[in-house]
């Protein structure tokens, strides 16, 4: 009995110190990540040719679900780093490159659907759904691929 409450404490020591030694390097990695994912969507919201937040904010739900989309488009990649990355370098690069697909995406989509922007400023559903199955589809290959 003793020499199993022993291991056990040995055990539970040995997981304490563990945490105590990856936290650091958890957080500091998410919060990079995190920050990265950030200042992409900002970036993106800014690239875009219609303003998504506004439209949001306006009660727009094509716009809300197509900016859900890039969201997770872009998350889901960084996600994959996080678990995956050799480095933090390596997080924030993969991080970065999703938010570029991700536009390039929406230039993809906009040449095929044309007027996407103004087809979801108008609210148009159909053009949103479209375009947010593209975002999560490419999200979901860059992860896989990073995976």
């Amino acid at each position: 009995m003793a020499e199993t409450t022993s291991l056990l404490g040995g055990e539970v020591i040995a997981v304490l110190f563990s945490v105590a030694s990856g936290a650091p390097v958890l957080f500091g990695h998410t919060l990079a990540a995190a920050s990265v994912v950030l200042m992409g969507l900002t970036g993106y919201v800014w690239a875009t040719p219609h303003q998504e937040i506004r439209l949001v904010r306006g009660g727009n739900t094509a716009a809300a679900l197509a900016l859900a989309a890039t969201i997770l488009g872009v998350v889901l990649p960084g996600a994959v780093c996080l678990k995956t990355g050799v480095n933090l370098a390596d997080v924030v690069i993969w991080t970065v490159v999703a938010v570029l697909f991700q536009l390039a995406v929406f230039r993809g989509a906009d040449l095929v659907f044309r007027d996407l922007a103004e087809r979801i400023e108008q609210g148009e559903l159909g053009a949103a759904a479209v375009l947010s199955a593209s975002k999560l589809g490419a999200g979901i290959l860059l992860a896989s691929g990073l995976g």
